[in-house]
């Protein structure tokens, strides 16, 4: 199937088809504007950017009354997408956070009553309440669970398919392929987008292009913000181990667990594992504090 044609202009143009400007075409047109074409510089939904490539993690609990609102509405959307044809958008499993320490409990009661306050189920569980629900942990180096029932795996896949065929049935124009070499500026405001596609001109644009955000921000003169994130994977693995100086923490079926005291999310999927690190955004030594995941299936990975 041959790609729509790019529009002489638009009320919006959104630079990025992932899931954030997935979600910006889908609450532009929900609210009324139907004048908007987002651009992707590859095939829709598929492996170029980040969303397709996500472990699908989505937890709400936040410091920030909004951010955890945000992350609620979020939720809720996901679970009114439904089902397509590949099967659910979200599944909510749950999340369990982990205290190793009394420090780290305490910590976790904070955040309990933070979630309560800002309207999100959340409770502490005992050692016995964790081994219940991941039956596999060694609940001898476990003092206590943080559980957010609602928490859960996102599809990212699928959420951007329904999120576009959402869009896409009040008006807007996804166009794959589309390049964007050139953002066109007047008087310091954005006239128009320039890519491999030809010109499209546009009174607004969002730039949601994900790791190509600040080479895009640049055409427009948008300032850079560093961001470091570093992931590795196993494949064909049924048990992963974080070892840490002191502990460990087993974590088996498909169920989210996460250990913060080294800044590490651990998610077991049927045929994946994935570990992940995530920097804090000032500029750092690279040697984010991941120490060995070892996987059973697969051997030792030294990250």
């Amino acid at each position: 199937m041959d790609p729509p044609e790019l529009p002489r202009r638009a009320r919006v143009v959104v630079i990025g088809a992932g899931v954030v400007g997935s979600s910006a075409a889908y609450y532009l047109t929900r609210y009324g504007w139907d004048d908007v074409v987002v651009l992707d510089q590859g095939p829709l939904f598929q492996v170029l950017g980040s969303t397709s490539h996500a472990p699908g993690l989505v937890f709400q609990t936040n410091p920030s009354r909004t951010v955890c609102k945000l992350a609620q509405w979020t939720v809720q959307l996901y679970r009114e997408l439904g089902s397509g044809p590949e099967g659910p958008c979200f599944h909510p499993v749950g999340s369990i956070e982990i205290a190793g320490t009394p420090e780290r409990h305490r910590d976790l009661k904070r955040r309990a009553g933070l979630a309560r306050s800002w309207g999100l189920p959340a409770r502490i569980l005992t050692p016995e309440e964790v081994g219940s629900l991941i039956p596999h942990i060694d609940t001898r180096r476990v003092y206590s669970g943080y559980h957010v029932p609602s928490d859960g795996l996102g599809k990212g896949v699928r959420i951007l398919k329904a999120l576009a065929r959402e869009a896409g049935s009040r008006g807007a124009l996804f166009v794959p392929g589309a390049r964007v070499s050139a953002i066109e500026t007047r008087g310091g405001r954005v006239k128009a987008v320039v890519c491999n596609r030809g010109r499209i001109e546009a009174e607004t644009i969002l730039l949601c292009a994900g790791i190509w955000g600040p080479r895009v921000g640049r055409m427009a003169g948008v300032p850079e913000v560093a961001h470091a994130r570093r992931e590795v994977r196993g494949r064909d693995v049924e048990d992963i181990h974080a070892f840490h100086p002191e502990q460990g923490v087993q974590v088996v079926e498909r169920r989210r667990v996460l250990d913060e005291g080294d800044a590490l999310h651990f998610l077991v999927r049927t045929a994946e594992v994935v570990a992940r690190a995530v920097a804090p955004a000032v500029p750092r030594d690279p040697a984010i504090p991941l120490r060995w995941v070892a996987a059973r299936a697969g051997g030792p990975l030294r990250v």
